[in-house]
């Protein structure tokens, strides 16, 4: 039965498939793949994120904000792997939001693949973790946050995915690496999640320290006296490099090797509270990952927004924020579309994620944001409204 639901939706998709590169959607208890309908791209910003949310445990904690000096990858300012518990406490907020994806097959369970939390119940990974060559890699998926010496953590619940969503050109022509799993459970409301981080500027990747959080799940192919075997959370931190050609995030230098296991861990930056992921590891040459591109963005934000009813875990409404000008030297006007909201506060973050400025949002929706003292330079723009931080704007100041 299994066989034939997924033949019934492979036949219903693949008419289409050369028209759009749509997203496919398989319901693992069904065992239907769908084709969903077109995302249409409601903005052309060249900077754009979703929320980030540290979860009703709190415990937020710093990541380090310069960039590492030892244990490199040779011709890189990219470290190699640390087991995470020497660097954090695991339960802490962001890494608790890493997961390891354990996988069922013919009633085993077997190693899989790494991924992040970007919404209460939403992994973000790669897709090659699910399927490859249009075959299930597992019967089912186990997303288990901040997994640690093969143990899963008492006061982090885990859950299974029902709902995998990934690109049709990733199902035909292998493009497009990165996927969506939805959960039966709403975990990321305890442990918290990151944003979703889409930029044009391939500046910007290059000035912003990345942190990384993954299972690495075999010996090390260049180097067999490194062992990993899945079971452990690794950390590795450091400088990048976009090749936006390919919309490919990687790691200088000829060294860096990614290690099955890693597939599906993300880049992520923090900006104070709030961290931000802004693509997932694909191929283990240089480390590669494939960014958040429009496409991805607009797509995986839709499907975020929709199981959340396009409201933030308070029952507020995402404010679209506007900053003129921008870039600016001297100040600059900030406007919110929605004066119904509660007081709030403003909280500008400089690239390495250190708070530079601090001010009260003003009344009837404006607020100017003077330079004073601020140096030239790229920074991050977050409003904070009843404890939630939401999601950032880039602001250049000249």
């Amino acid at each position: 039965m299994r066989l034939l639901l997924t033949l019934f939706g492979l036949l219903f998709i693949s008419p289409l498939m050369a028209q759009y590169d749509t997203l496919l959607h398989y319901d693992v208890r069904q065992a239907v793949l769908y084709r969903l309908p077109p995302v249409p791209d409601d903005t052309v910003l060249p900077f754009d994120s979703t929320d980030s949310f540290a979860g009703l445990l709190q415990n937020v904690i710093a990541l380090p904000d310069t960039p590492p000096l030892t244990n490199l990858f040779q011709g890189s300012q990219f470290s190699d792997l640390f087991r995470a518990s020497a660097f954090f406490p695991l339960t802490a907020y962001p890494v608790r939001t890493a997961v390891k994806l354990i996988g069922f097959r013919n009633g085993s369970l077997v190693n899989n693949c790494s991924g992040i939390l970007v919404g209460d119940r939403f992994v973000l990974t790669a897709a090659h973790c699910i399927i490859t060559l249009q075959q299930w890699n597992n019967d089912s998926l186990l997303a288990a946050p901040a997994y640690d010496n093969g143990q899963f953590q008492p006061a982090l619940p885990g859950s299974m995915a029902d709902h995998y969503y990934f690109f049709s050109s990733w199902y035909h022509q292998f493009k497009t690496d990165i996927a969506l799993l939805r959960l039966r459970d709403p975990i990321g409301q305890q442990t918290g999640w990151v944003g979703m981080t889409t930029c044009s500027d391939t500046a910007f990747f290059s000035s912003v320290l990345f942190h990384k959080f993954s299972y690495p799940a075999v010996p090390n192919p260049i180097d067999t006296t490194e062992v990993y075997n899945g079971d452990t959370m690794y950390y590795n931190y450091g400088l990048i490099r976009a090749d936006a050609a390919v919309n490919q995030l990687i790691i200088p230098g000829n060294s860096a090797f990614g290690i099955p296991g890693q597939s599906g861990s993300s880049l992520v930056y923090q900006a104070g509270e709030s961290c931000q992921t802004v693509g997932v590891m694909n191929f283990a040459t240089n480390y590669r990952h494939i960014g958040i591109d429009r496409k991805v963005f607009r797509n995986f934000r839709y499907l975020i927004r929709e199981a959340a009813g396009f409201q933030t875990p308070e029952g507020l409404s995402q404010p679209e924020v506007s900053v003129m000008p921008n870039p600016f030297s001297d100040y600059s006007v900030i406007e919110i579309n929605n004066p119904e909201l509660p007081p709030g506060t403003l909280k500008l973050f400089d690239m390495h994620g250190r708070l530079v400025r601090e001010q009260s949002l003003g009344t009837h929706g404006k607020t100017v944001l003077l330079r004073l003292d601020l140096p030239s330079g790229l920074y991050f723009l977050y409003l904070l409204f009843s404890g939630k931080m939401f999601s950032g704007t880039k602001v250049v100041i000249q």
